[in-house]
């Protein structure tokens, strides 16, 4: 997904900048509420966004650039970590099992005193295979 270059309009910004004080207000209460250090600094924030996101918005053309492209690469790397962890934590889940329960389905045990490893198949097929299967 490519960042298209669009300027954001007033309108646009202004939610930003509504967004961003109901965010950093809603950080600042838990941090007063949790009594950890810094909650002023989150108030501070959200009156300079709502100050701001209201009277000239324009202002907040390059912060919302500047959250937009950090948001981006956040978002292709938090992509990466949960795809990657998904793919090996499933098939790790279905190896064990299989092993588990002795599947094999490529038959690779080796047995010595077998000749061949070819399997006959019936050249027309399994009788329940439909003859039009679309």
């Amino acid at each position: 997904m490519s960042m298209e270059k669009t300027k954001k309009t007033v309108r646009e910004l202004r939610i930003f900048g509504l967004t961003m004080t109901a965010a950093s207000a809603v950080l600042g209460l838990i941090f007063l509420w949790r009594g950890f250090p810094g909650w002023i600094v989150l108030f501070c924030i959200a009156a300079f966004f709502l100050l701001v996101g209201l009277t000239v918005p324009i202002i907040l053309r390059p912060i919302e650039w500047l959250w937009m492209k950090v948001a981006h690469a956040i978002g292709i790397v938090m992509t990466f970590i949960l795809l990657t962890l998904t793919y090996y934590i499933i098939i790790t889940i279905i190896g064990l099992l299989m092993r588990f329960f002795g599947r094999d389905p490529m038959k690779r045990k080796f047995e010595k005193e077998t000749r061949s490893y070819w399997t006959d198949v019936d050249p027309n097929g399994p009788t329940s295979r439909p003859e039009k299967p679309y």
